[in-house]
């Protein structure tokens, strides 16, 4: 029998593990606290895959339900050590609505799902 591979494998690390051990060891992913403008690159060095998947492990923390929800309601920006760095503007809480209204008035079929990836091995 043959094993499938997915394409998101690099060096036996998914995406998926890369998101559960970076919401693992800090608490702003874990608990969807918006994060501080510019802290991308800081992200990529954190991150153990190549440059697509990494990008591809920020969208899905920045563009989840629950982090634009908290980003919608306003407040600090978070740096991943835990310390305030910068306030959420109005526009950026209004671009946050419009996201979460977007994902809110798409049919069941058209959310996006939870990404479900087999490790081979």
């Amino acid at each position: 029998m043959t094993e499938v591979k997915t394409k998101y494998i690099v060096e036996g690390v998914t995406i998926n593990d890369e998101l559960k051990r970076l919401r693992s060891e800090y608490l702003v992913l874990r608990t969807n606290t918006p994060l501080a403008v510019g802290i991308r690159p800081e992200l990529i060095e954190l991150i153990n895959l190549n440059s697509r998947n990494s990008r591809k492990v920020i969208r899905l923390i920045c563009g989840s339900y629950a982090y634009l929800k908290n980003l919608a309601k306003g407040g600090d920006r978070f740096g991943l050590d835990g310390r305030v760095s910068g306030k959420i503007t109005p526009d950026e809480m209004k671009h946050a609505q419009e996201k979460l209204d977007a994902m809110d008035s798409k049919p069941a079929k058209e959310k996006p799902q939870t990404l479900k990836l087999r490790k081979t091995k």
